[in-house]
C-alpha cells in the first residue's frame, strides 16, 4: 500500500532555493500519526482535565465556568420549589372545594332534594379523579 498525501512531508528547499536531487517519486520521511478524540461528558460541569483546557484558552474561564453551573442550580431549585408550592396550593384549593361542594349537596338532600345528592356524589368523583391524577405526576 502506497502512503497517503497526508502522511507525507516533503523536502524543502535548500537556502540557495533550489530543491535537493531526489527522485521523481516523492519520499516518506516521517509519519504524523493521527488521532481523533471524542469526549463526552454528562452533567452541568465538564471535568477537571477539561476546565484546565479551558483555562488554559482563555484566563478564569473555569472560574466563569464553575460560576454558571452554580447559578443555574439556584435558578432550577428555586423553580423546582415554586412549581411544588403551586402544586401543594392546588391540592389545598382542590380540597375545600370539595368539602364546600359536600355541605351543600348534603344540605340539599337534608331539604328533600334527593337529586342534588346524588349530583353530588358525581362532583365528588370527578374532582378526586383530578386530585389523584395530579399526585402521581
Amino acid at each position: 500500500m502506497g502512503a497517503d498525501n497526508r502522511d507525507i512531508e516533503r523536502a524543502q528547499p535548500e537556502e540557495n532555493g533550489e530543491y535537493p536531487e531526489s527522485d521523481a517519486e516523492p519520499r516518506v520521511l516521517r509519519r504524523v500519526p493521527r488521532r481523533l478524540v471524542r469526549v463526552h461528558f454528562q452533567g452541568p460541569l465538564p471535568p477537571p482535565s477539561v476546565l484546565r483546557q479551558y483555562d488554559e484558552v482563555a484566563p478564569n474561564a473555569a472560574e466563569r465556568i464553575l460560576q454558571m453551573a452554580e447559578r443555574q442550580a439556584e435558578l432550577r431549585n428555586d423553580l423546582e420549589r415554586g412549581d411544588a408550592r403551586r402544586a401543594t396550593l392546588g391540592l389545598i384549593s382542590g380540597v375545600i372545594v370539595v368539602l364546600a361542594a359536600l355541605a351543600l349537596f348534603a344540605y340539599a338532600f337534608y331539604l328533600g332534594q334527593p337529586l342534588a345528592g346524588v349530583a353530588g356524589l358525581g362532583f365528588v368523583s370527578v374532582v378526586s379523579a383530578f386530585v389523584y391524577g395530579t399526585r402521581r405526576r
